[in-house]
């Protein structure tokens, strides 16, 4: 899979997720093995969680992994698409 820096649609359903199994950052950071700052920015979608630590967060706030692989899919649909038309327009 390629690699997408924007993966704010992730973080904000992530964040949700985790105030509605209301959990704080730091309770999911400590269970995971990060920084508050790490939870922060991957809920901000300026980092993304290693697929280990994406495999404990379903688990930690019982949410659905098709919901999470159907918004990874969709925002590497979208990078590609913009990717390849931008390189299309520049030859």
């Amino acid at each position: 899979m390629f690699y997408n820096k924007n993966h704010k649609a992730l973080g904000h359903y992530l964040k949700i997720a985790r105030v509605e199994a209301g959990l704080s950052q730091g309770v999911v950071a400590e269970n995971l093995g990060y920084t508050v700052q790490f939870i922060s920015n991957a809920e901000r979608g300026r980092s993304s969680l290693p697929l280990g630590a994406l495999s404990k967060v379903i688990r930690m706030y019982n949410v659905e992994s098709q919901q999470i692989i159907s918004l990874l899919l969709e925002q590497e649909k979208e990078f590609l698409e913009k990717t390849l038309i931008k390189a299309q327009l520049q030859e």
